[in-house]
């Protein structure tokens, strides 16, 4: 059995996110202190920051503009950041709440889709499985390996990376920063919780395994302290009992093992600490500023000696010479600062070189490019002290101490060079391995840098956004993933077919070679001969959200919908648009868009707080604020009615789940024990009375009219942020795109429990039905006979199969919800929902 923190006991305060080490979290463009700052001052601080230059590549604008898109709907409409304890709370609150509902048998069972492995198509750039932030080494076995990730959980190999396992998932929060092994007794294993690097989750302190991670537990600083992201824990090699933690406001020191802590320094985030080797009374820090230890970290000094203008400082040390102590630092401009040498053990430094940018895109360093904040690393060979590796957007390697540089990766794939994917957040020897940690996985070089394996296949991490199941082809899936592209799922195959970040994306409905696949901020593709070639269609001149909102008529799929400042509508597969809106929003962009299944006369659209709908195609709208202070994160229309309705809403006070039965004049709240979840989409199950599915920060939620609440159907998935809920093609299965641990689907909900994912599968058309529908056998044994019970359970009647599809004649049935029960030679071989309408 895994074991599992009882958070809301730990976690006793709220714990304030924190972007200390940012340029423009800095006098004169923060206008508060770093500890009174909210999401509001650190937007307007960023904006002032900024100012009005365009979009660069590698600035670090799109990373900050992603933890906006994430933490806007939770932090509105006061700034007010949320702490992990919110969404355990809640979460274990709606369980609670869901226990006195759900049957044992009513369960999901959720499995993986990947990605695990993929390959590079025609326009593919920057392939990978997403983000690791950090990559330790068993002490004496080297085919153990841990990896941590932002919101997947911490990983394990025991051969070397070929393949990798998890007992995280069960963790109510999966974001971790760093792992360390005890240096005597390895089955001791401390997790660093929260994202150092992209604050893409909420830290909830330490977790410690002593079965070699196993199960997890406590392992300190989980109440009582205000920090966001555990950045790095050492542990004494000659005295594991002493131990030291580094967080964005804090230095810890624990002298029995973690059990308890104290504050050692306080007023700097320090991102990274080292022992001077075969020293435990030195100790190095870099973050936004050095600092040094010499009495076993109990005191720290800062050095002046030290460029006081930087952004962020990162060191290595090496044990070819113990006195010699590295410093990578970033300008105030996140870009290159300098590479730094001190010989004797940090004392003073002198500046070793200061060009190429060797943080930057380009191969040659010829560019102002740097995101230092985000991806900063640093190593050094440990048997020559003159060789050193560093890590910004690609990786690179000097001979001569620092002062001249070649590059060894970069950020294309097939580009010429080795390949790790973009952004650099670990580098560190173990042995004479040089582990690499970036945006796109884990990587390994055995021969200082010359050429680099790619073991992060089988680590499941993706940080999908959306995706779009096709209708003419069951098992074809198109999904956007944060530093990962877009992707293309063809038969249990993954394909990287377009680079940067993908979001949204729709397919045709007969041809799954025409797709549609975006990027940031409204930038769409669209593809003819299956992703071999893109064109860019977006030609509007506007640009959207972050995730810019897509849509595809139900009834013609050369009809599609792009939801930037305006509403765009085009007739033709996207080669022209008409603006359907013309300045509603008054500049403000669209943050969610649903068409009616029943018809593209209704629309709905929402910009923060405000719903927009149409009832006439777009001709006239009408606006309407049905949350309050909530923002809106999900739109559902009904398939049989395209006046009822159903939105998702959150705030920094809770979330709401409101519906309407008239096109958007009135609501009611049917948020049940959901608030508190961080909730990011709903989706109606048409083939279920007013079914509903919720996607939260914590997993998916359902109800139906037989329930009177939600019950968490997450059975098999991980404890994980779900982004987009959708139902493929045939109605058998629900997907869900996971922030961190990639695409998943389950059979849907039915209150019998059978599994329907494992058994028979069949399609109902029309479903609701009126007089007939038929039931084709798809997968699986045809059944015999029908069992038609009501929502009581009451027999009603049965029909006996004499082919497929078979006819059931549901005319004597008044208006209502049905089951179906397959059943052949005595066995139930399927249960299905249906709906009559007269």
């Amino acid at each position: 059995m895994k074991a599992r923190v009882g958070f809301s006991v730990l976690l006793t305060t709220i714990m304030t996110l924190t972007l200390s080490a940012q340029p423009w979290m800095r006098s004169p463009y923060l206008k508060v202190s770093k500890s009174e700052a909210n999401f509001t001052d650190m937007q307007q601080a960023f904006g002032s920051w900024w100012g009005d230059k365009p979009y660069e590549k590698g600035k670090g604008f799109k990373q900050f503009k992603r933890w906006e898109y994430i933490m806007a709907p939770v932090c509105y409409p006061d700034g007010q950041l949320p702490s992990a304890s919110r969404f355990i709370d809640a979460y274990n609150y709606a369980v609670k709440a869901a226990e006195e509902e759900k049957e044992s048998d009513a369960t999901a069972n959720w499995i993986p889709l990947g990605i695990t492995t993929w390959t590079n198509g025609n326009s593919g750039y920057n392939p990978g499985n997403g983000r690791v932030n950090f990559i330790a080494e068993h002490p004496t076995d080297s085919n153990i390996l841990y990896v941590a990730t932002p919101s997947g959980g911490v990983w394990q190999t025991t051969d070397g990376g070929v393949n990798w396992t998890t007992t995280f998932d069960d963790q109510l929060r999966l974001g971790t920063s760093c792992v360390a092994i005890h240096p005597t007794n390895p089955n001791i294993v401390f997790v660093g919780t929260g994202d150092k690097d992209g604050w893409d989750t909420e830290a909830f302190g330490i977790l410690k395994s002593e079965n070699s991670g196993a199960t997890w537990g406590n392992g300190g600083l989980n109440s009582g302290v205000s920090f966001t992201n555990i950045n790095k824990i050492l542990i004494n090699p000659q005295n594991p009992n002493s131990m030291l933690v580094c967080t964005p406001s804090n230095i810890f020191k624990s002298l029995n093992g973690g059990i308890n802590w104290s504050s050692v320094y306080s007023g700097s985030d320090i991102r990274n600490m080292v022992y001077k080797p075969g020293d435990t009374t030195t100790i190095y820090c870099g973050g936004d500023i050095f600092l040094k230890s010499t009495d076993g970290g109990n005191t720290f000094i800062p050095n002046t000696s030290v460029p006081n203008d930087t952004c962020r400082i990162e060191i290595a040390v090496t044990p070819a010479n113990p006195a010699y102590v590295y410093i990578l630092a970033s300008n105030s401009q996140n870009s290159f600062g300098g590479v730094y040498r001190s010989t004797n053990s940090g004392s003073s430094f002198l500046q070793m070189s200061s060009s190429p940018n060797i943080l930057g895109y380009s191969e040659t360093g010829d560019d102002d490019a740097g995101q230092a904040w985000y991806d900063l690393a640093i190593a050094v060979s440990p048997v020559d002290a003159d060789q050193v590796f560093v890590g910004g957007v690609n990786v690179w390697r000097s001979s001569d101490g620092g002062a001249n540089w070649n590059i060894l990766t970069h950020w294309v794939y097939g580009g010429g060079y080795g390949y790790s994917h973009a952004d650099i957040h670990y580098l560190a020897f173990f042995g004479t391995r040089l582990y690499c940690g970036s945006d796109g996985g884990a990587f390994v070089s055995h021969d200082f840098g010359d050429t680099w394996n790619d073991i992060s296949s089988g680590l499941e991490i993706t940080q999908f956004y959306a995706f779009s199941n096709s209708k003419a082809d069951d098992y074809f899936v198109v999904a956007g993933a944060q530093d990962n592209g877009s992707n293309m799922y063809d038969n249990g195959s993954w394909t990287h077919v377009f680079g940067a970040d993908g979001f949204e994306a729709l397919t045709d409905y007969n041809n799954k070679d025409i797709y549609y696949a975006s990027y940031q901020n409204g930038g769409i593709l669209r593809t003819t001969d299956g992703g071999n070639n893109f064109d860019y269609i977006n030609t509007t001149g506007q640009d959207g959200s972050w995730l810019t909102p897509l849509a595809m008529s139900p009834q013609s799929s050369s009809v599609i919908f792009m939801a930037l400042e305006d509403l765009f509508q085009s007739n033709d597969g996207g080669d022209n648009w008409d603006n359907l809106t013309n300045g509603l929003t008054s500049g403000g962009k669209i943050d969610e868009l649903a068409i009616a299944p029943t018809g593209i006369n209704d629309i709905y659209f929402s910009n923060s707080s405000t719903l927009y709908y149409s009832h006439n195609g777009g001709t006239s709208w009408t606006s309407t604020n049905p949350v309050g202070s909530f923002f809106i994160t999900g739109i559902a229309v009904s398939h049989a009615d395209a006046n009822k309705l159903w939105i998702t809403a959150s705030s920094s006070s809770g979330d709401r789940v409101f519906k309407s039965e008239n096109g958007g004049v009135s609501w009611s709240n049917v948020t049940g024990a959901l608030s508190g979840l961080g909730l990011n989409c709903i989706i109606e199950d048409p083939n279920s009375p007013e079914g509903l599915y919720v996607g939260s920060n914590i997993g998916v939620f359902y109800t139906d009219t037989t329930m009177s609440a939600w019950l968490n159907f997450d059975t098999g998935l991980p404890k994980v942020i779900v982004r987009e809920l959708e139902i493929n093609a045939t109605g058998s299965k629900l997907r869900g795109a996971t922030y961190g641990r990639g695409l998943w689907e389950t059979h849907l909900y039915n209150s019998t429990g059978i599994d329907n994912g494992n058994k028979t599968v069949v399609e109902m058309f029309p479903n609701p039905c009126s007089d007939f529908i038929s039931i084709t056998t798809i997968e699986g044994q045809a059944p015999e006979i029908i069992r038609v019970f009501d929502v009581s359970g009451r027999f009603i009647s049965e029909e006996t199969v004499t082919s497929n599809p078979a006819m059931l004649d549901v005319r004597s049935l008044p208006t209502g919800n049905y089951y179906l029960r397959l059943e052949s030679d005595n066995q139930v071989l399927d249960v299905q929902k249906i709906m009559v309408l007269k």
